[in-house]
């Protein structure tokens, strides 16, 4: 796991910043897995047609997995939107773009990671896990 984790951070795929403005969060114990797993298929009783069998299948998936890694963005380089505002007009537009490449970045890399070490991996991306409450 630390590997795979490593890669996430390797390579240096993010600019404007000394260090990367994710987080992970991998979750190994199984009710907590079980628990996200529920939030999915809750959500995906709440979609129209086509999506909520996207998201069903996917909460199964969920619940299946023996490790579930969840990444976030810190936020931490929209912080800086003044600091470079006069070298860039347009940084606080570029911002969330950067981000949103350098973090698909890490997943890629970490998905080739797990895929070298034989480790099977997915990359699910769903924005409704994003809130400051506990689901433990």
């Amino acid at each position: 796991m630390d590997k795979i984790i490593e890669a996430g951070f390797g390579g240096r795929p993010y600019q404007f910043f000394t260090h990367p403005t994710w987080r992970f969060i991998a979750i190994s114990n199984k009710k907590i897995i079980k628990k996200i797993s529920e939030i999915a298929f809750v959500k995906s009783r709440k979609l129209g047609a086509g999506a909520n069998i996207l998201l069903s299948a996917g909460s199964r998936i969920i619940a299946a997995a023996p490790v579930v890694i969840l990444i976030y963005n810190s936020g931490d380089l929209a912080k800086l939107k003044y600091k470079y505002k006069a070298a860039y007009d347009n940084f606080g537009e570029i911002i969330p773009r950067a981000e949103l490449s350098a973090i698909s970045a890490a997943i890629q890399n970490m998905i080739l990671a797990a895929e070298a070490l034989g480790i099977g991996s997915c990359c699910w991306t769903r924005r409704f896990f994003a809130r400051k409450k506990s689901i433990s």
